[in-house]
């Protein structure tokens, strides 16, 4: 509960909103451009490894995501994925804990290869924009906002192609003291 009330009186909930909101708008301004530069560390680790079975990253696991990320000029990490009919709640439209679990890879992903630890998802505030179709490919974006000792503060975005927004996260990750 200290770690909670301590960020509760450092990063107030109008600021992130702000962010977000200012965040949103810089996206659908400007396309991103991103060069696909893997994050090949993580992906050496972790990708074939027949006991790493993770729902969202494993190329092993075959009812997986199976995502590949890759790091961003602007110092992030992005994925670029091609929705399955099997992941659907709708016909055509993605099951939102889909969306959710894109979200917090990102997030995840993006603290292993920028901080190389390993964090756990503490709590997540996902906004749905409009829905995730099953027959266009998705993009995701994610960006460390603010670190405070174990916790870390991480924006995540997806979006279509053209560059419009379709959900968004700000996400609260610990990073453990003791090995996973």
């Amino acid at each position: 509960m200290a770690v909670y009330s301590f960020l509760q009186h450092t990063i107030s909930y109008p600021r992130i909103c702000y962010y977000i909101a200012s965040t949103m708008l810089a996206f659908q301004r400007k396309k991103l451009t991103v060069k696909p530069k893997f994050v090949e560390s993580y992906k050496q680790r972790f990708f074939n490894d027949p006991l790493h079975i993770c729902f969202g990253c494993s190329h092993t696991n075959p009812l997986g995501l199976k995502l590949d990320f890759y790091t961003t000029d602007q110092d992030g990490v992005g994925v670029k994925w091609h929705p399955k009919p099997g992941f659907e709640s709708f016909p055509n439209i993605v099951h939102g804990g889909i969306s959710g679990t894109l979200l917090d890879e990102l997030g995840g992903v993006l603290i292993q290869a920028k901080l190389s630890k390993f964090a756990f998802t503490i709590s997540s505030r996902i906004h749905y924009r409009s829905a995730i179709h099953s027959d266009r490919p998705v993009l995701g974006h994610a960006k460390i906002l603010r670190k405070i000792g174990r916790n870390v503060l991480v924006e995540a975005v997806l979006h279509t192609e053209e560059g419009k927004v379709l959900s968004s996260m700000v996400g609260l990750y610990y990073i453990p003291t003791k090995k996973v």
